[in-house]
Formats: C-alpha cells, sequence, structure tokens
C-alpha cells in the first residue's frame, strides 16, 4: 500500500484532475462548472490559471499547424466534405454528405492516414470495418459504408451523430443522480449488445458517448475494439489511461470485464464530480492501479450504490458483474429499490427494500389488518373488475356501432364505405375526441394501424399506431403498451426504420407476462420474431420468439371473436416456414407449411394464409433444390392472389415468380416476367405505399441474375431514394451478393470487397452450408 499524500500533494492532485475535466469544457463555462463541483475557491483559481495557460499554448499550436495542415479533400468517395470534424495518430474524420435523388444524407467519413496505410495497418481498418457491420442496436452508432477513395486510402462511412459528451451534458443539463444512471444503463444496454456479439470496445470514455436530442446515448468509436471470438493479431494497445482498466495497464489479454470496470470509472465521474481514486492520470498513480495497490475512495452517499461501484471497479476481472447487462440489472434493481446482487441477501436487508419500496403498505400493516377485513377488501375487488369490464365493453360496443351506422346512412354523406374509409373515419373520431378509456383507445387505434398496414398504406397506418402508444402510456396498461408498440414497430419495419423498432420492442419485451392475453402474446412474439431476423439478424432468436407463439396459440379461445385459431396457427406455421427455409432446414420448414395449409384450407377466413403459405413453401422447395416445385407453388400463389392480398403483395407475387423462373434456368423468361411485374406496378406505386422498394429490390436482383446489371443498378438507385440507405441486413446482404456477382467480370477486386461486405451482412442469417456462402467464397478467391 502506498503512503498517504501529504495535503500538499492532495491539494495538486486535485488541481490536476480538475484541469483535466475542464480542459474540454467551452471556456465561458468552465468557471460556473467548476464552482459547482470543488467549494475551495483557490483550487478553482489554479485551475483557471492553469486553463488559461493552455489555451494560449494551444492557440499557437494551432497557428502553426494551420499553416502546414493539408487542404481539406473536396470529397471521400460518394461523399462531399463539408468539413474536418476530428482527428487523431490513426486518421481524419469528415463531416460529409451523399446526395440520393435529390436528398442529402450527413455522415462522418474516417480515412486512414498516408503513413499507416500498410499491410498491418489496412488489416486493423478491415477489422473495424467488420466490427461495426456486426454491429446492430440502436444505441450505438450505425455503419453505413466502406471503401477506398481516388488516392487509394480506405474509409469508413458512419451515421453522423449530433450530440454531446456524456459529461458534457451532465454538467450542461445537469440532470438528478437517478438520471445520469439511467443514462450509463443505456450504455451498458449497447455494450451489452456488443459483447453478446463478442466485441469489447476497449476505448469507453466520456467523449466516446455522445447524448442525443431527447437524452438518448450513443456508442462511439470501435476503433479500439477487439473480437474475442478470433485470435485476432492487429489487436492494438490503443486506450485512454484514464478509463483503463487494471489488466489493460498491464497490457494482459483483454475480456468484456475491461469495458465493465472502464463503465464504472464513467458512472462515479458522473454521480461524484471525480474519480474514484485521489490521482487519476500521473505515471505512479496510473502504476498503482495496475499493480492493485491504489485505494478506491466510493462515497456516493448511497450503500447500495457504493456497493454497485466496488463490484464493476474490482481489481480481480473475475469478481466484476459477468455482463454489462447484470451491471445494468444491479443500477436498475438500485432505482427501483430492490435489493442488489452486489450487497449480501440477509433476510433483514430484503425486509428493508421492501419496506422502502412500500412504505404506504407497510405503514398501514403496522396498523394490524384483520382477516375479515382482506376478505371483504377483495370481494370489493372482484366487484369493481366486473363493474369495470362491463363499462369497458360498453364502450367498445358503442364506438363500434357508430363506425357501422355512420358508413351506411345516407346522411353520412359517403355511405356504403369500403373497411379502409370507415378506419380512416374512426380514426378521425378518435383523434377528435370519442370518449374511449385510454387502455380501449390504443387497442382500437393499434388495430386500425394494422388493418390499414395490412392495406399497404404503411403511410397511413404509422399515425395511428403512434397515437395508440400515446394512449396506452397514459394508459400504464401492460397489455395496451405491449400492443401498441408491436403496432408501431411493425409499421416502422415496413418501411425499413429497424433502429426505431428495435428500440421498441427492448422496451416491450419487459412487458411480457404470462397473464397476459394469449392472442396478443401470439400477435406480439411473431412481430418480435421478425424483428430479430430481419433487423438484428439473429435467425436463431426469430425461431425460438416463433415456437413461443406456436406454444401460446394452443391457449387461444375459440369464442367467435377475432381471429379463429386455426387461422392464426396458420399464421405461425407461415413464419416458421420461412425462418427454418432460411436456415437451411427445407425439410422441417416443409413440415410447418404442410401444417399451415391444412390449417388455413379447414376456415373460410384462410384463404389470405393459403396464398402466403403458397409463397413460402416455394421458397422451401428451392432450399431443397427443386425449382420445379417451387414455380409451380408460387405461381398457383399468384393465381389465386387477386381479390385476397393487398396490390403490394399481388404485384410481388409476379416479382417472385420471376425469380422462380430463374432459378429453372429460363433467363429470358425471367427478364420479360419481372419487366413486365415493375411496368405493371409503377402505375399502383401509390396504392402499394412505401414498400414499393421491395418490389424494385425484387427485380433488381431478378436483372442481376439474367446479367442485366446497368438495369439492376438503375433500380437500386431507386432503392436507395426510398429507403435513404436504411435496407434490412437480408435485403442489404442479397444487394451486395448480386453486385458483386456484376463486378466480378470487371473488377475482381471490386467484386472481393463487395462479397466480404456481403457475408458480413448475413452474419449468421446465411448457414455455413449456404451455397449462396460458397459462391461468395470463391469471388473472395479470384481477387487479384
Amino acid at each position: 500500500m502506498s503512503p498517504e499524500p501529504r495535503p500538499a500533494d492532495r491539494r495538486w492532485l486535485r488541481v490536476q484532475d480538475l484541469f483535466h475535466q475542464a480542459e474540454p469544457w467551452p471556456p465561458d463555462e468552465r468557471s460556473s462548472r467548476l464552482a459547482s463541483i470543488e467549494p475551495d475557491a483557490g483550487i478553482v483559481a489554479e485551475v483557471l490559471e492553469l486553463l488559461a495557460a493552455a489555451d494560449v499554448e494551444s492557440a499557437a499550436a494551432r497557428r502553426i499547424t494551420a499553416k502546414r495542415a493539408p487542404s481539406l479533400p473536396p470529397s471521400v468517395g460518394p461523399y462531399r466534405v463539408l468539413r474536418l470534424a476530428g482527428h487523431g495518430g490513426r486518421g481524419r474524420v469528415f463531416q460529409a454528405v451523399r446526395e440520393t435523388a435529390g436528398a442529402e444524407q450527413v455522415v462522418a467519413v474516417k480515412v486512414m492516414l498516408d503513413h499507416l496505410i500498410a499491410p498491418a495497418d489496412l488489416a486493423r481498418f478491415e477489422r473495424e470495418q467488420r466490427i461495426l457491420l456486426s454491429l446492430n442496436h440502436p444505441g450505438i452508432s450505425r455503419f453505413l459504408d466502406a471503401g477506398w477513395d481516388d488516392t487509394g486510402r480506405p474509409y469508413t462511412a458512419m451515421e453522423w451523430i449530433e450530440g454531446e459528451s456524456i459529461d458534457a451534458y451532465c454538467a450542461r443539463a445537469n440532470p438528478t443522480p437517478a438520471q445520469r444512471i439511467r443514462l450509463l444503463i443505456e450504455v451498458l444496454d449497447a455494450l451489452d449488445a456488443a459483447h453478446r456479439s463478442l466485441i469489447a470496445h476497449l476505448d469507453l470514455k466520456p467523449s466516446n458517448i455522445l447524448v442525443e436530442k431527447e437524452s438518448r446515448v450513443r456508442l462511439l468509436d470501435f476503433g479500439a475494439a477487439k473480437l474475442l471470438a478470433v485470435d485476432d493479431p492487429t489487436s492494438t494497445q490503443q486506450l485512454t489511461p484514464r478509463y483503463s482498466s487494471p489488466e489493460r495497464l498491464r497490457a494482459e489479454p483483454v475480456t468484456t470485464a475491461c469495458d465493465i470496470y472502464s463503465a464504472g470509472l464513467i458512472l462515479h465521474e458522473l454521480l461524484t464530480g471525480r474519480g474514484p481514486f485521489v490521482d487519476s492520470t500521473s505515471i505512479v498513480a496510473l502504476g498503482e492501479r495496475a499493480s492493485g495497490a491504489a485505494t478506491l475512495s466510493i462515497a456516493t452517499g448511497a450503500a447500495d450504490l457504493d456497493l454497485i461501484l466496488q463490484k464493476a471497479l474490482d481489481f480481480d476481472p473475475a469478481r466484476r458483474y459477468a455482463s454489462a447487462a447484470a451491471f445494468a440489472a444491479d443500477l436498475q434493481a438500485y432505482l427501483e429499490k430492490r435489493p442488489v446482487a452486489a450487497r449480501r441477501p440477509t433476510p433483514w436487508y430484503r425486509l428493508a427494500r421492501f419496506a422502502d419500496r412500500h412504505r404506504p403498505s407497510v405503514a398501514l400493516g403496522a396498523l394490524g389488518l384483520c382477516a375479515l377485513a382482506a376478505l371483504a377488501a377483495y370481494a370489493l375487488f372482484q366487484q369493481h373488475q366486473r363493474n369495470r369490464e362491463a363499462e369497458r365493453t360498453r364502450h367498445v360496443a358503442s364506438f363500434l356501432r357508430g363506425m357501422l351506422t355512420m358508413s351506411a346512412v345516407p346522411g353520412s354523406a359517403t355511405p356504403g364505405l369500403t373497411v379502409a374509409e370507415m378506419v380512416a373515419r374512426a380514426h378521425r373520431r378518435l383523434k377528435a375526441g370519442a370518449v374511449l378509456p385510454d387502455d380501449l383507445a390504443a387497442g382500437i387505434q393499434a388495430d386500425f394501424a394494422y388493418l390499414t398496414q395490412e392495406h399497404g398504406r404503411e403511410d397511413l397506418a404509422e399515425p395511428m399506431a403512434r397515437d395508440a402508444l400515446s394512449a396506452a402510456e397514459r394508459s400504464g396498461d401492460p397489455a395496451a403498451r405491449l400492443q401498441a408498440r408491436s403496432a408501431l414497430a411493425t409499421v416502422l419495419m415496413r418501411t425499413a426504420r429497424c433502429p426505431e423498432a428495435v428500440r421498441l420492442f427492448a422496451t416491450g419485451d419487459p412487458l411480457l407476462a404470462p397473464a397476459l392475453p394469449p392472442s396478443l402474446l401470439v400477435s406480439y412474439r411473431l412481430a418480435r420474431a421478425s424483428a430479430a431476423e430481419q433487423c438484428e439478424a439473429r435467425l436463431n432468436d426469430a425461431i425460438s420468439w416463433t415456437e413461443a407463439a406456436l406454444n401460446d396459440a394452443a391457449a387461444l379461445p375459440n369464442d367467435g371473436y377475432g381471429i379463429p385459431p386455426a387461422v392464426m396457427r396458420a399464421a405461425i406455421h407461415l413464419q416458421e416456414t420461412l425462418l427454418l427455409s432460411r436456415a437451411g432446414r427445407p425439410a422441417e420448414a416443409l413440415h410447418h407449411a404442410g401444417q399451415g395449409l391444412a390449417l388455413a384450407a379447414s376456415h373460410p377466413d384462410g384463404a389470405y394464409f393459403r396464398v402466403a403459405l403458397l409463397r413460402i413453401r416455394s421458397q422451401a422447395h428451392t432450399a431443397a433444390a427443386n425449382p420445379t416445385a417451387a414455380l409451380a407453388d408460387i405461381r398457383e400463389a399468384a393465381r389465386l392472389a387477386p381479390g385476397i392480398v393487398n396490390p403490394f403483395e399481388e404485384v410481388r407475387l409476379q416479382t417472385l415468380t420471376a425469380g422462380r423462373l430463374a432459378d429453372t434456368g429460363d433467363l429470358a423468361a425471367a427478364a420479360a416476367h419481372v419487366r413486365s411485374a415493375v411496368a405493371a406496378a409503377r402505375p399502383r406505386a401509390a396504392a402499394i405505399g412505401p414498400s414499393f422498394w421491395m418490389i424494385l429490390a425484387d427485380a433488381a436482383e431478378v436483372l442481376a441474375r439474367t446479367h442485366a446489371c446497368d438495369e439492376s443498378q438503375a433500380h437500386y438507385r431507386e432503392v436507395d431514394a426510398l429507403t435513404q440507405g436504411n435496407m434490412p441486413r437480408t435485403w442489404r446482404g442479397n444487394r451486395l451478393f448480386y453486385e458483386a456477382e456484376c463486378a466480378l467480370p470487371m473488377d475482381p477486386r471490386r467484386a472481393a470487397q463487395l462479397a466480404r461486405q456481403a457475408l458480413d451482412a448475413y452474419g449468421d442469417l446465411l448457414p455455413a452450408t449456404h451455397k449462396r456462402r460458397a459462391r461468395l467464397g470463391e469471388i473472395l478467391s479470384q481477387r487479384q
């Protein structure tokens, strides 16, 4: 143990620590912000004097650097440079824009410095790209593109984030301690997503955590990250000593526990305004931390919070939290006044936590409750529930009766409304203030959103779903909140806005409970499976969600209301068929398709699912290398579709038929069929709605397969304009695959780059035995 520092040393260490904290702050804010965290006016004056001297020195350095600084490049790849946003020892970051169909997308472009373009550094740069491609989480800045600029330097394009560092935000906005902890919980959620992808960040610090508008947290800069699943020879010792774990300071092998430690350091600073050590940055202090000789000084004023931080900052990585999720769960337990895992769970401690959570109830219990009073209260509660349900039924019946009546009477001005028109009118009634309890209004609006979306009008469905979510949040009812999230997230996925959809599901998953209605559990799990597969590239998770929905469906009541159980089970078999087919399990997929078709045929309302199951069984036949059976199924689905499915699905069956024709080898017929389908679809684009981009993407794939590559690229440019580049990962993987095929004859090097990006985009969605993975490997092997 090192000796206790003398008072003079402690004072200087405090000045040094405050100097490092305040240096990034705006000069006109430093005095007030320092005074808010340091009561000693003399120390504040010394820090300000040092900062003023440092500013003078920095200004002189900038004047010298400005004379030597290279001019901004006009562009990097397809991106027009606006300004230099940042620089370091490894590269420069520019704010840039890309113009697509008249729209501008602002991005951050990172370009490697010329002197680092060596094989080892290129390998490190490519490793960062692989890491970024594998991450798909709303709390992590999104990877957009990568390539080489005109001078041969590699670049990476990332989503541009407007925000401020988490420490600057806390200093400016002065959130409460609970709000600061919630910010760190968001950081840990993003960190956990990276860790579950076997990626350690390894440079976690306040400047790499931005807080956007609405206080959303985004995690940046995976330049020092490491893929834990492989022996990564390109791993570096790039680190920020102040926020590094002892094992990182000792240059030992890294684990996710390094990030847990760094997160603990950041949380301590956010809560107390200082680090947990007397000296945080001097060489001697760093050596003490590396050896375990440094003494933690944690005093947040809350015993449980102190223990949580002590566990996160334990010198031994094995004694820290096992995961970022466990760290976040303990912080959430602290906020909710529940027992925390960092503390020994004695009976008295648990009782104290219970009393803290339920103070009114405990106070009442102290007065004593007799059994008779409890029974009477329960009887009154049951009566209240019966009265409440009767009132809810009356409200719903009255509202629906009004919908039907207003569509039929001559005085409505538009008698004989369609279902879509009736729903739109009822939505306007609710917006205008039709009197319904919030939970009922939320459920009805969510149903309206679903019906409108199924008519191909996601643009009209979205405001309905958002109104549903607002009403659900006001009600606080778990069922209403879950249904509204599912409705809005489904619309967002259909319009290629996966990050927002994933954020909604992340807040919906904790609401799942066995006591909820089986129909709600089934519909939510099906939507959740779609998000896991389309947005998060977690195919096995998607299959698990669907299997859980099939189990829930066994409890569906056959009461004559809503979707008949047989039809609902057919819908679940439909999704299971699709997922199993994509997972390379065609025999299981065909089995589920057969079960689903039998259920769909057993009820008059199953016509839609019969068409959908024929389409998905066609895909399973393709996976089973039976193109003739696949073409027969898709043609039968297209024949049955008119009058059963919406305009989008009707047209898409035609583009899929073209793809099946290509599978049989009849490329001329495939090209002619898809051109005819797109030509027929364009006049119907308004009726098809925002999902029109999928039609164009289907057509682009077929045209690439028939060697009409220029025509294919033209369609993909239209897709970019419609989606703003936000294609789901499976679609992005398909696009990169066909672009690689088109590039191969003329530019094998470019084709290999596209093939690598395609493999990264697919991730585990492409089984190891899939022929497309083998073909991508062949393209990579032809790189010159």
